[in-house]
């Protein structure tokens, strides 16, 4: 009879658990495959979603991460921006400190290296102009092993990008000079990203597939090891 009533104990507690568990839903915006949308009721039916969603949400622990799929929708350079901007200018954000995680899935897009340079850039000023502040070299929280962000409240932050498919990099192509530069902006920015007073960087940046050559994977590793040396940071 114990070993009954203990075993109806330890069942209706997984159950719990299981409720629990599936109850608590990453928020996802699904706007893949949407090439029939212009560039304006693309950005406008984005901003509709963040601002369901955060309206239905009560609290940023609710919250958690929200993920914006915009996957072979054939954006482009102009459409990477638009989703940007439409996250800068959204108005519904959670107060906190921490800011609101996005996870961003751009997967093939048609976009370029010249795109991914304009949207790194400007997401990088965008999280220096949102208030943020850097600590002193001597504060004992480090600004690269800190997980808590320390400075004024900002928005959102990227906590993942996937750039993935999209051909950035156009290794073993041939390309003229202008195209060379592209690239050599591109890995400026990818670097900037990763290493950077704002610690702005996403825990993982998805760049699969993409036609990466040597020295985008040289811009990376640089930095990646300093990072790794000098902090004790990993990204993947």
């Amino acid at each position: 009879m114990r070993t009954f009533v203990l075993l109806l104990a330890l069942c209706k507690y997984v159950n719990s658990s299981q409720a629990s568990v599936v109850g608590v839903q990453k928020p996802k915006i699904n706007l893949s495959y949407h090439t029939h949308l212009n560039l304006d009721s693309f950005s406008s039916a984005l901003q509709q979603e963040i601002s369901r969603i955060l309206s239905e949400t009560a609290t940023i622990k609710e919250l958690d991460k929200i993920h914006i799929d915009v996957s072979s929708s054939i954006i482009g350079d102009e459409g990477l921006l638009a989703v940007l901007n439409t996250l800068m200018s959204t108005q519904d954000y959670k107060t906190t400190i921490k800011g609101n995680p996005v996870e961003l899935d751009a997967r093939m897009n048609r976009i370029s290296s010249s795109g991914v340079t304009s949207f790194l850039g400007k997401y990088i000023l965008y999280m220096g102009d949102s208030g943020y502040k850097t600590v002193e070299k001597d504060d004992e929280d480090d600004i690269y092993n800190s997980d808590t962000k320390i400075g004024t409240k900002y928005p959102f932050y990227f906590d993942s990008l996937d750039f993935g498919v999209n051909d950035i990099g156009l290794h073993g192509v041939d390309h003229d000079k202008k195209s060379k530069l592209a690239i050599v902006e591109m890995n400026k920015m990818i670097r900037g990203l990763i290493q950077n007073e704002f610690q702005c960087c996403p825990r993982t940046l998805r760049l699969d597939v993409c036609g990466l050559g040597p020295s985008t994977c040289r811009a990376i590793g640089k930095v990646s090891i300093f990072l790794y040396i000098f902090h004790g940071v990993t990204r993947t």
